[in-house]
């Protein structure tokens, strides 16, 4: 008895020391868990900044997308409009070419106008020539 009540006192004196390692052991727990959770709400804020990031670069992503498609567009627009350009400066390069040909033709038939002509006159005074040769 005598045993058992030395082990039952220094078990009531152990107690409040135990006690205290158990309470400074909770308390140091708490505060790792206080600076975890800490760590959970700024991972969270940026898992919020990021998402909110995201959501940004998604919608100028799509914004610029779009502006691609409205210049592809005005590219083919533009390219559409030099095409009809190129078609109506070869027909104007084979207008001018074939008013300089028919210039061409145009001048040669007035030079034959002119020898005619020329010829035309040359007859025309021989002709008046033999005329006052046979009224005299």
């Amino acid at each position: 008895v005598t045993e058992n009540r030395a082990t039952l006192a220094k078990q009531v004196q152990e107690y409040p020391r135990e006690r205290e390692e158990l309470a400074d052991k909770v308390r140091h727990i708490e505060g790792l868990l206080s600076s975890k959770e800490k760590e959970v709400a700024k991972l969270e804020q940026q898992v919020e900044s990021l998402s909110e990031e995201r959501r940004k670069l998604t919608k100028t992503s799509i914004q610029v997308s779009a502006r691609v498609v409205e210049l592809e567009g005005m590219m083919e627009s533009r390219q559409s409009e030099i095409k009809v350009l190129e078609k109506t400066a070869e027909e104007h390069s084979e207008g001018k070419r074939q008013l300089a040909k028919g210039k061409g033709e145009a001048e040669a038939q007035l030079v034959s106008l002119k020898d005619r002509l020329v010829a035309k006159q040359e007859e025309v005074s021989r002709l008046q020539q033999q005329l006052g040769a046979l009224e005299e």
